[in-house]
């Protein structure tokens, strides 16, 4: 079973001045459009930290070894500090980035120092100054050449790029949620995030190579109170406001969760992990 690490707090503090910028870059407070609404999780930090399972051991340790744990490490997109928590753990010097501020609240508890707010086409570090950078099921968020070229930017040469992203479909309890959705928003136009996701021509064309590329098959627990999280804490979760049917579709939800529960009271989803690992081979600008 999942369980988020709340609570958890790393009181190592990394150093700042080697890898920022001589002014440090903001983010201007400004209404997000319409199709960036899906990509801020801030307004449902809560169920994002309670819903979203952490990353496998065997997810991290292809870091591991490509990257000596003195290499300084930037986890881009790093939410509530899911994923930087652990890199914490495997390297001497990390950071997490983030441009929701509610995020980074959630993250700071957990490892105070290690955070900071900024966006990944506005990064305000130095060239050069990681030796790895991770997102997290983020990249699909923003595959373009102009934030992978803000990532070449920030990694040395020679330096790796690691990304994790949940494969298309699955298969359980979550996967059938999706469903009751769709089927409950019929008349609603929903458009999948990553649908145009094509990280290997993106990365190549910006002067990196694949150096390794896997698919884990993971199973997922849940509690019901975590499955309805999890969910809420989803882009679709977006559409379901719009329309106004969160209280509908969470009566909805529960229902389905309890009849999928088993006697300990928990409900899975299959699905698959793919973990690619790019190296830095051209300077790009």
């Amino acid at each position: 079973m999942h369980n988020p690490p709340i609570g958890l707090r790393v009181e190592t503090t990394v150093p700042f001045s080697a890898i920022q910028e001589s002014s440090k870059q903001t983010i201007p407070e400004r209404q997000l459009t319409h199709s960036e609404i899906g990509t801020s999780f801030g307004e449902r930090a809560n169920h994002y930290e309670d819903g979203r399972p952490p990353n496998s051991d065997e997810t991290f340790a292809i870091a591991r070894k490509y990257v000596l744990k003195q290499e300084p490490v930037l986890d881009i997109g790093c939410g509530t500090g899911l994923s930087t928590v652990p890199l914490i753990k495997l390297f001497e010097n990390v950071r997490g980035c983030d441009k929701d501020k509610r995020m980074l609240e959630k993250a700071e508890q957990k490892a105070p120092g290690h955070f900071d707010f900024a966006d990944v086409y506005k990064l305000p570090y130095k060239d050069g100054a990681f030796g790895l950078v991770t997102a997290f099921n983020a990249y699909h968020w923003f595959c373009d050449d102009d934030a992978t070229k803000q990532i070449s930017r920030v990694l040395k040469p020679g330096g790796f790029f690691l990304i994790c992203k949940n494969g298309n479909g699955g298969e359980g309890a979550l996967s059938k949620a999706n469903r009751i959705i769709k089927e409950t928003l019929v008349n609603t136009e929903i458009s999948e995030p990553g649908t145009n996701y094509k990280p290997d021509e993106v990365l190549t064309r910006n002067g990196f190579k694949i150096e390794e590329k896997i698919t884990l098959d993971e199973t997922e627990t849940y509690t019901v109170d975590q499955a309805l999280h999890r969910k809420q804490a989803d882009s679709i979760w977006k559409y379901v406001t719009e329309a106004k049917q969160e209280k509908n579709m969470v009566e909805k939800l529960r229902t389905h969760f309890e009849t999928l529960k088993d006697e300990k009271g928990f409900v899975y989803e299959n699905r698959k992990r793919i973990v690619m690992l790019a190296k830095k081979c051209n300077l790009t600008k």
